[in-house]
């Protein structure tokens, strides 16, 4: 497993490399100090996982995941940061982080993190799993970006501190299918993201009429073209 870190604090980054290096199969390839003009030498490099401060001099641990999964899109990042509060948590997923790992936890947490995104998992704590509920809970959003009942038990069972073998057991499932349903999340969080930034893009980049800016919303919350002409017959007739 190819790793590299960006970490401001030189202390946490030596332990760190320390760490990791001592775990079988890990190479940690580099450690940077900030994330300034660093994304030439990552390429070079072509680490499997990155391990990111978000809270960075300079260019931020949320503006470097972007531009790397950006240029580098094979590339998984977990955020490591000390914030567990919704802004910061959602920022860093719908920013492209694979996995979101609080600075302080447990050596064995941070070690197991490494294993199941090397293994095509993304890791996820009990409070993270609530904040991700509830998110989805307070976005209109259209079916195909909606949690399935599967994944929503999942989190439930997490937030509940049961581990991915452990709800794989009650599902009677391998625990790969868990890991990859929790994945499904976040890249569902991260579409969510993408839909809004483009329907902003639009609103900024063009002056729409009352009715189009209507119509946008709809497309928004997943009316489809066929629902969109019922509705404006039916205006039309009144």
């Amino acid at each position: 497993m190819k790793i590299a870190i960006i970490e401001d604090d030189p202390l946490l980054s030596k332990n760190l490399k320390l760490l990791l290096e001592n775990e079988p199969g890990f190479t940690v390839l580099a450690t940077f100090p900030s994330a300034d003009g660093i994304l030439p030498k990552v390429k070079r490099l072509i680490p499997e996982i990155m391990l990111v401060d978000l809270g960075l001099p300079g260019i931020s641990g949320i503006e470097f995941i972007t531009q790397a999964k950006k240029e580098m899109p094979q590339i998984d990042i977990i955020a490591h940061t000390i914030f567990d509060d919704k802004e910061t948590v959602f920022t860093a997923i719908k920013a492209g982080a694979t996995g979101y790992i609080l600075k302080g936890c447990r050596p064995q947490e941070l070690i197991d993190a490494f294993n199941e995104v090397y293994h095509g998992g993304s890791p996820i704590t009990p409070k993270i799993a609530r904040k991700v509920i509830l998110e989805f809970q307070n976005f209109e959003m259209n079916e195909k970006k909606n949690l399935s009942i599967v994944e929503e038990d999942i989190l439930k069972d997490i937030c509940h501190g049961m581990t991915s073998t452990e709800i794989a057991d009650k599902l009677s499932v391998h625990s790969s299918e868990v890991k990859n349903q929790i994945k499904q999340i976040y890249k569902k969080v991260q579409a969510q993201t993408t839909t809004d930034k483009a329907t902003k893009s639009i609103n900024d980049l063009i002056i729409l009429s009352s009715r189009e800016k209507e119509i946008l919303n709809w497309i928004k919350h997943g009316k489809s073209t066929w629902d969109i002409s019922q509705i404006l017959q039916t205006q039309l007739s009144h």
